[in-house]
């Protein structure tokens, strides 16, 4: 297990403070939900369009997912979904909003204005009742997007959404506790609590942080065999950092869940 044993140790010498990840907040927000199972014959999409032409704000935001994930004979384009979803987010409709402040990440994710506006769509969709954008407006309370930082306003409203069991919920609030921030202290109990959760479900990526917990007794009694079976966990689960492991057929004695 000697590969096993170097990815384990590279762990330790990696930052786990989200902050320093460029594209986390992007994920945050950009993976909240799967792509809809759209049903359409091409009749059904040219009545949709003419309804939004005429204005109707839910064709209009179905025209931009149309173009947000292709759709058909639609191909995928980020501007005609932005140009779209824009339409009918002025109307009020909370999907769009929602819908387009994935689309302003994907335009630019690194920008602060992007991230900002974003969250400010988020947050809009989320008070209109849009359930679907509560982990969104959670992360953007944690890191201080749209209208400033309330860390525990954010935690409250991920924790509920992970005591409902959303998977990604429980890492999200396990990543957070293990990596704290400028102006909360780490909580490596509740990190390990949370992503225990995460990766007992199969999240590749807390399978992937457990792993590290366990190898250093972070939040955890120190075990390295843990740790060994929770990153073979992630690498059989196709985590991208993990490739060489799952290649090395180390990992063979493993299921990718079952824990």
């Amino acid at each position: 297990m000697r590969l096993v044993l170097a990815f384990i140790l590279s762990l330790l010498v990696s930052a786990c403070d989200v902050e320093k990840h460029p594209t986390f907040f992007a994920v945050m927000v950009l993976e909240q939900d799967n792509n809809t199972a759209f049903d359409y014959s091409e009749k059904d999409i040219a009545k949709i369009q003419q309804k939004a032409d005429a204005g109707d704000a839910v064709s209009q935001r179905l025209v931009g997912q149309f173009f947000m994930e292709g759709y058909k004979d639609i191909s995928r384009d980020i501007m005609k979904s932005s140009k779209w979803l824009q339409k009918a987010a002025m109307q009020n409709d909370p999907p769009a909003q929602y819908m387009l402040a994935k689309v302003i990440l994907m335009i630019n994710s690194k920008s602060l204005k992007n991230r900002n506006n974003a969250c400010l769509l988020t947050r809009a969709a989320f008070k209109a009742g849009y359930d679907k954008a509560q982990r969104g407006n959670a992360m953007c309370y944690l890191w201080g997007y749209g209208s400033g930082k309330n860390i525990p306003k954010g935690l409250d409203l991920l924790e509920a959404v992970a005591e409902q069991g959303d998977i990604r919920a429980q890492y999200l609030l396990g990543n957070f506790y293990n990596a704290g921030s400028d102006d909360f202290q780490s909580d490596p109990i509740k990190a390990a609590y949370w992503l225990e959760k995460a990766a007992k479900a199969d999240d590749k990526d807390a399978q992937y942080e457990l792993a590290s917990l366990y190898f250093q007794g972070r939040g955890v009694g120190q075990d390295k065999l843990k740790s060994q079976e929770f990153l073979c966990k992630a690498a059989l689960n196709d985590h991208p950092k993990l490739v060489d492991l799952k290649q090395s057929g180390e990992c063979g004695g493993y299921s990718r869940s079952g824990l």
